[in-house]
């Protein structure tokens, strides 16, 4: 064969022009310089339908085992581009036994554009279980942005089983700072039109390849330009051209849509650092993230800047945490001469470190900063690139903005709006509020027929890690209902529902209310049988752990819930075996029939002779729901914790009622337990949680857990809470503020102390809940006073009065009496039986119920006002005022028990200085110092036939002076006490 030699070029300039020619057809034909790349040698261990397990170097030996996992949007040869940047030769090179997960094109892969973010996180950890059980090795995992993502949810989804550590490149916790520069409400919004359309559209690959290249454009302008001056000269190209050509072509790969709208949906709620990530249909949180973690950061990275890394301080405070910050972008992570550097050798290292502590860790490795996260540097990206980079993500997320627009314009107008004023941002709840009457059909069965129209896929609640959503849920309910219909139960008809708080009992109740029946809510104990009677039921449901006891109620008893296998008693009937598609409804059967004017559920209060039955229409229970979920702000963002049992008003009207009216999560707990809170805080991402009276004590006195710090609570909401123990509550667990509701079920009065400026008030009547005042009182009678023009005397400034409630003078009011013509000549008003005084400012607070109050030989004391009044010392814990009947003279005196701060004493003088705010009349017989206080199942204190052991220091009032001595006492001293102290339920 003849060789035709090039001719001799006799000027360097012509020599260049050529091999610019030549050069640049290569690149114009074959998309970049041809390279001689041989990719690193590995066997196809698993092939599974969303991933399959690639194992580099398979005869290499025994090394630590590290899995890899590449991000959504590129391939897995991210982790093998070239032998001069290859991740697993290096980490070969270091010892490390390599695996690396392989998602494929989910434009390719059969059902790859089916694939959602839990089907990512799921192939992880099961790549995990697959190379444990390979290796018989704890595994080291490390991903690279998302994949960093998939390794810590995986973690967490595993418990850390398994899990040696945990190293992520890139990989933020929190969303892009966009969100920052936009009103909270908006970006909700404008995120949530984007993760619809985005779920039915996925995103192609040309806009994840545009997005990324020109997410900083002055590099990727710089980088063109320098290959065009350079492109004469071949050899300098060669060893980084397989770097260009996979950043500019083979590197990327298309999104699927519910993968990255779940994504979206994730940082947008903040759920990958508050918790509540549902993975499958479990729920978890990074919190349960027990071993080591190293991040990868880069300076300039516009993806994932510091700040946005380092959150996950925050979400994984159970994990110890390291650090690498590189002076590199995003792709310079994995593949650059600082990654060649630092960033392999460092997870070769922290590989050795993680199974040897012994081992030494690099000097670039440091413990990541843990305080004041939000102020360190975000990097090398400025505001104005902050915005370059915006505008290009929303460019290139699939050109989904105009049609997204047109759909929620509206929605979007009036977002923006809402945020302009302020509090406006509930108006439609309010509207909804001011908009009940009477003959709307509204009721719990309805809202949640329209969560599950509107929003199935969401989550509607979580019990024991494991995730529900509206759609589930009207299945279940139907089936339910349809069980009911079978054994008899009609529209009207009284229920009894005897239940711990668990699913099953929402269900029941749920689909009670469906029916129209009356949902009798029956407290477990010996006064179910009395309420039963007073609740003329003529049917119970009860769950297989009750069912004995339900059995005493003289009616027919069904039972629900409690899995497949249980031990019933006989005569019960079991409703899970009666099959719901055999279920013919019959001709009466309208699903949701209930108005606001008709009764939907029975509460009790008290015990024994004093137990009163609250008749709840579906219109009150609407007003609380919405009112509620208004003054607190929920949003599809919170997760409301609840351990309040429905048989209480807490559980009826708050807990389980706020959420379904605002799309937030509810998160359902048997117990309240201070060792486990915060794990459920965490797993579920807590947001809101509802209190009865002491609820949080026992939080406010735990030690510190390590996942307090940085919890995602912002508010502490319920009634009760005594104002030394909300001063505590806040102290410890800001910036999470408490907001102090009351809630009348004689009428459908709603306050709050939304403001949450003055503590211990409570407020004012939340919008859209029907107007109140208060009036001067007979104390003897216990009735409004009378002015001489014949109407009820409204009370002055600081004093106390009846809080009364406007009712509907053409409206039945359940089972109370309005009082007519009090303020004028046809109107009407309820009698909440509860008192109340108003400030200057016109907020109410409340002093006691009627019932409560202790008529002693020196006058009538307010419990509460004594409880209060102590309750501003430091050194009282907590305290509770009761009746004690003299069982010789049959006398009634006002007694006060109450525990003190570890390590602080209680004085003679501070005591009667912090009742010196009190009159006489209304000071407490006696005061004692006691170990501990026993509470009610809803943490109320129960003093009532208790024998408290008395810690030696008791206090008497000296009627002539009006103070307080000390006395000595029978250390253990039994407690003879009238039942009423139980009224204020």
């Amino acid at each position: 064969m003849t060789t035709i030699e090039m001719p001799q070029l006799s000027t360097e300039p012509v020599r260049r022009a050529v091999a610019l020619a030549v050069n640049g057809f290569e690149v114009a034909r074959y998309g970049g310089l041809r390279t001689d790349t041989n990719h690193a040698p590995y066997d196809l261990v698993a092939h599974q339908p969303v991933f399959r397990l690639r194992h580099y170097y398979p005869d290499a030996g025994d090394g630590q085992p590290v899995l890899l996992v590449p991000p959504l949007m590129q391939v897995a040869e991210v982790w093998d581009i070239s032998p001069e940047t290859s991740a697993v030769a290096m980490l070969h090179r270091q010892g490390i036994d390599t695996w690396v997960v392989d998602f494929g094109d989910p434009a390719v892969e059969p059902g790859g554009a089916e694939r959602n973010f839990s089907d990512h996180v799921l192939a992880v950890a099961e790549a995990i279980t697959r190379v444990r059980e390979i290796t018989g090795k704890d595994v080291h995992i490390g991903g690279y942005s998302q994949g960093g993502i998939f390794c810590y949810l995986a973690a967490a989804y595993l418990n850390s089983t398994g899990v040696a550590s945990i190293f992520g490149l890139g990989s933020p916790v929190e969303n892009l700072p966009i969100q920052h520069l936009l009103p909270e409400r908006l970006y909700r919004d404008l995120t949530r039109a984007h993760s619809k359309v985005l779920e039915r559209t996925g995103l192609p690959r040309w806009a994840v390849q545009q997005m990324f290249n020109w997410s900083s454009p002055q590099r990727t302008i710089k980088t063109d330009l320098e290959f065009l001056a350079a492109l004469h000269d071949r050899e300098s190209l060669l060893p980084r051209e397989p770097q260009r050509k996979f950043l500019k072509r083979g590197a990327w790969i298309g999104w699927s849509g519910p993968a990255i709208a779940e994504l979206v949906a994730a940082l947008s709620e903040d759920r990958l650092v508050g918790g509540g990530i549902v993975i499958g249909d479990r729920t978890v949180g990074l919190a349960d993230i027990t071993c080591p973690i190293l991040a990868f950061i880069g300076e300039a990275d516009p993806f994932a800047t510091p700040s946005m890394v380092r959150r996950i301080t925050t979400a994984a405070p159970n994990a110890e945490l390291f650090e690498c910050v590189l002076p590199v972008g995003h792709f310079g992570l994995p593949v650059s001469s600082h990654a060649k550097a630092k960033t392999w050798p460092g997870v070769a290292a922290f590989v050795r470190w993680s199974v040897d502590r012994e081992a030494a860790l690099p000097d670039y490795i440091h413990p990541m900063p843990t305080d004041d996260i939000a102020a360190c540097p975000h990097g090398g990206r400025g505001f104005a690139a902050g915005l370059t980079y915006g505008a290009g993500s929303a460019v290139a997320a699939a050109l989904a903005l105009p049609g997204a627009t047109v759909r929620s314009g509206r929605k979007l107008a009036a977002a923006v709006l809402d945020e302009t004023l302020g509090a406006v941002a509930q108006l439609p709840r309010l509207v909804r509020l001011e908009r009940l009457g009477p003959d709307t059909r509204v009721s719990y069965g309805g809202m949640l027929d329209d969560a599950a129209r509107t929003r199935g896929g969401d989550v509607a609640f979580l019990f024991q890690d494991r995730a529900h959503t509206h759609a589930a849920a009207k299945i279940r309910i139907d089936n339910v209902v349809r069980g009911l219909l079978s054994v008899g139960v009609r529209r009207g008809e009284h229920v009894g529902v005897l239940m711990d708080m668990r699913p099953s009992a929402l269900v029941t109740v749920a689909a009670l209310n469906r029916i129209g029946a009356v949902a009798v809510l029956l407290r477990p104990g010996d006064d179910a049988v009395l309420e039963a009677k007073l609740g003329q039921i003529t049917k119970a449901v009860t769950d297989p752990e009750d069912a004995a006891a339900a059995l005493r109620l003289g009616v027919d008893v069904f039972v629900l819930g409690g899995g497949a296998e249980r031990d019933l008693p006989p005569g019960v009937v079991d409703l899970e075996r009666i099959d719901p598609d055999t279920v013919e409804p019959p001709a009466w059967y309208r699903p949701n029939p209930g108005t606001a004017r008709d009764l939907a559920y029975v509460l009790f209060t008290g015990h024994g002779a004093h137990i009163r039955a609250d008749r709840i229409s579906n219109g009150r229970w609407a007003t609380s729901a919405l009112a509620a979920a208004a003054a607190a702000a929920l949003t599809p963002a919170d997760t409301v914790y609840s351990i309040s049992p429905l048989h209480h008003a807490s559980g009826l009207l708050l807990t389980t009622a706020a959420p379904v009216a605002s799309g937030a999560r509810l998160a359902m707990a048997s117990e309240f337990d201070p060792a486990t809170f915060w794990a459920e805080v965490r797993r579920y991402g807590v947001t809101v949680v509802p209190y009865t009276w002491a609820m949080l004590h026992p939080l406010v006195t735990a030690p510190a857990h390590p996942a307090e710090r940085d919890h995602p609570i912002r508010l502490f909401v319920g009634s009760g809470l005594p104002a030394g123990l909300w001063r505590r509550v806040e102290q410890r667990f800001g910036p999470g503020v408490v907001l102090e509701l009351y809630a009348s079920t004689r009428s459908d009065a709603i306050l709050g102390n939304v403001s949450d400026r003055k503590v211990g008030a409570t407020g004012r009547p939340l919008p859209g809940t029907p107007e109140v005042r208060v009036v001067a009182y007979d104390p003897d009678t216990g009735r409004p006073r009378i002015g001489a023009d014949g109407y009820a005397r409204p009370a002055g400034v600081g004093e106390t009065g009846l809080l009364l409630v406007q009712a509907d003078p053409h409206s039945p009011v359940g089972n109370e009496v309005a009082l007519r013509g009090v303020f004028a000549r046809d109107d009407a008003w309820l009698c909440t039986g509860d008192l109340f005084r108003v400030d200057t400012d016109g907020d109410l607070w409340y002093v006691d119920s009627l019932a409560a109050l202790i008529t002693t030989a020196n006058g009538v004391v307010s419990p509460r006002q004594v409880e209060q009044a102590l309750g501003e010392l430091d050194a009282v814990d907590l305290a509770v005022c009761h009746p004690v009947v003299d069982a010789t003279t049959g006398t009634t005196r006002a007694e006060v028990v109450l525990t003190t701060m570890s390590g602080r004493d209680l004085t003679t003088a501070s005591l009667n200085e912090a009742l010196q705010r009190l009159d006489r009349s209304e000071r407490p017989d006696t005061v004692r110092v006691v170990e501990s206080m026993p509470m009610t199942s809803w943490f109320r204190p129960r003093v009532v036939g208790e024998t408290i052991d008395t810690c030696g220091k008791t206090w008497r009032l000296n009627r002539r002076n009006g103070r307080h001595r000390a006395v000595a006492e029978n250390p253990t001293t039994p407690n003879t006490a009238v039942p009423i102290a139980m009224a204020r339920n």
